[in-house]
């Protein structure tokens, strides 16, 4: 949770309190998977697909069955050209 507290900082800077604000609930609560999913999206968004990945595993892997979660980790995965990863993540 370190690196995410961080990054809320360097986000704050660069793309402004309500996105760092996105990070921050997951720093509040890293088991939160709508804060995970949130962040998630807002980081496909601003077009880091990398970082969103890594937030949507986390939620992925403590909602499994949530099809929204599953949907923007294969958008994320896929951003990044990992399709085979993100075939795979829908198997699981």
């Amino acid at each position: 949770m370190e690196a995410w507290s961080v990054f809320a900082e360097i986000a704050a800077a660069l793309a402004g309190e309500e996105f760092a604000n996105f990070v921050r609930a997951v720093v509040r609560n890293p088991e939160d998977v709508r804060a995970l999913y949130d962040l998630g999206y807002q980081l496909i968004e601003q077009e880091l697909p990398d970082l969103a990945a890594t937030a949507l595993a986390q939620a992925h892997a403590q909602a499994p069955d949530s099809p929204g979660v599953l949907n923007e980790l294969v958008s994320a995965l896929e951003h990044l050209g990992l399709n085979a990863e993100a075939c795979r993540s829908c198997k699981r």
